[in-house]
C-alpha cells in the first residue's frame, strides 16, 4: 500500500514510517520543515514540505494514487496549549479539514487514520479504555483535549 504520513518529522512519525516500511509498504511523508529529516531517508519514498493548514500549499499533495493517510500532524504539547485555544484549533482541527478537503478536490478515496490522545478520556475511567469510554469533565479539559 502507498500511505501517506503526516508530520513524518514528528516523534511519532518517525516510529510509523520505520513499521510501515518493515512491513512492505510504500511511505509517503508529509512535514512542514524543508525536508525529511536524513534518519528517514530509507524508510520514505517521497517528501512533500507543505503547511497543511494552508489550502493553496496542500494541492501540492497528490493524493490520487495513497490508499491511505495516517495524519499525525498538529501541536501535542498539552503545557504549550494553555492560553491558546484558537490557535491549536485551527491547526489540529484545521489540519484535518484542509487534507480532507483536498482528498474530495482530487477525487481520491484514502483511508484515514486521524490519531488523537488519550488525553480526551476520563482519567477515572477503569481500564482498559476503549471508543465507548467516558470523555473528560469539561471542569478537567484544557485547550489541547478540546482540539483532539
Amino acid at each position: 500500500m502507498r500511505i501517506l504520513v503526516t508530520g513524518i518529522n514528528g516523534f511519532v512519525g518517525h516510529h510509523v514510517a520505520e513499521r510501515l516500511y518493515d512491513l512492505g509498504h510504500e511511505v509517503l511523508g508529509i512535514g512542514n520543515q524543508p525536508q525529511l529529516e536524513d534518519n528517514l531517508n530509507k524508510f520514505v519514498t517521497e517528501y512533500v514540505s507543505c503547511d497543511l493548514i494552508d489550502p493553496a500549499s496542500v494541492t501540492k499533495i497528490n493524493l490520487k494514487n495513497v490508499d491511505a493517510i495516517i495524519n499525525l500532524a498538529g501541536f501535542a504539547k498539552v503545557g504549550d496549549s494553555k492560553g491558546q485555544g484558537e490557535l491549536y484549533n485551527k491547526v489540529n482541527v484545521g489540519v484535518h479539514a484542509v487534507l480532507y478537503e483536498e482528498c474530495l478536490q482530487q477525487d481520491a478515496k484514502p483511508r484515514i487514520i486521524a490519531v488523537s490522545t488519550g488525553a480526551v478520556y476520563d482519567p477515572n475511567h477503569l481500564m482498559p479504555i476503549t471508543e465507548d469510554s467516558d470523555l473528560v469533565p469539561d471542569n478537567k479539559t484544557n485547550e489541547y483535549v478540546i482540539s483532539k
